[in-house]
C-alpha cells in the first residue's frame, strides 16, 4: 500500500458512552490480499495513533482530555491469522503505552474479535 496524506491522520475520534474513553478509529477497509504489506500499514497507522495520544494532541482537545485512550481497528474483512498475531502485537505495544486497543470485523462496530494470546 502507497503511503497517502491520510497516513498521518485519524479517521475518526469518539466518545463511548458507556466507559467514557477516548475511542481513535482505525478504518481497515477490502481484503488481506498482501498480508506482509497490510500488516506494514497497519503498523504504520498505529505508530500515528499512538502520537498523537501519547504527544498530548488527543488532551489538547478539552473534549478528551482526562480520558483513557482506545484504538478501536474496525476490519471490513476478516483477518487471517497471520494477521490477528500481529495485531497482538499490536496491542502489547499500545497497553504498555497505556493505550487500550480492540477489533472489530464486519458491520458490527461494537463487538471485538478475541485475539490470541502472546506467546
Amino acid at each position: 500500500m502507497k503511503p497517502t496524506p491520510q497516513m498521518n491522520t485519524v479517521d475518526m475520534i469518539s466518545v463511548d458512552d458507556a466507559t467514557g474513553d477516548a475511542i481513535l478509529h482505525l478504518v481497515v477497509e477490502g481484503p488481506w490480499n498482501d498480508v506482509p504489506e497490510r500488516i506494514e500499514w497497519l503498523r504504520t497507522r498505529l505508530n500515528v495513533y499512538s502520537a498523537f495520544v501519547t504527544t498530548g494532541q488527543l488532551a489538547a482537545a478539552e473534549k478528551y482530555r482526562g480520558r483513557r485512550a482506545k484504538i478501536l481497528v474496525h476490519c471490513e474483512v476478516q483477518p487471517p491469522s497471520q494477521c490477528l498475531l500481529a495485531l497482538t502485537s499490536m496491542r502489547q505495544y499500545l497497553i504498555a503505552l497505556s493505550i487500550a486497543f480492540g477489533v472489530t470485523v464486519g458491520r458490527d462496530l461494537k463487538t471485538e474479535v478475541e485475539l490470541p494470546e502472546p506467546s
